[in-house]
């Protein structure tokens, strides 16, 4: 009976250990490289560099754009931020913004920003 539950037991913590850490390098790297949520989050670096006033931008939530996922680690997103202007009034820009994750250098690059 121990024999037993030491055997489930082993198999329980196996199927955990597994479950939770079980990815290789290179499959964390390709889910980094779909991972639109992420994509956005650096996505919105590259534009609130581009803005007058970049600490009072307003960004919605990932459901509240459009994301593209255009394969080869590329993501195309479009949507609206507010943030004030150069007067302090408080005004909408769209943006069309493409990002692209590199999994050899683990980093995300612009390659295309439109903000109007």
């Amino acid at each position: 009976m121990n024999k037993i539950i030491i055997a489930l037991t082993t198999l329980v913590i196996t199927i955990n250990i597994s479950a939770c850490g079980g990815s290789s390098p290179e499959e964390k790297k390709e889910k980094t490289c779909q991972d639109g949520i992420l994509a956005y989050q650096y996505a919105k670096d590259f534009i609130k560099n581009r803005l007058k006033a970049p600490s009072t931008a307003e960004f919605p939530s990932f459901r509240g754009v459009s994301h593209t996922y255009k394969g080869k680690c590329s993501h195309r997103i479009t949507g609206a931020v507010d943030a004030q202007n150069s007067f302090g009034a408080k005004i909408r820009n769209r943006f069309d913004v493409t990002v692209r994750y590199n999994k050899e250098k683990e980093t995300y690059s612009l390659e295309s920003l439109s903000l109007k």
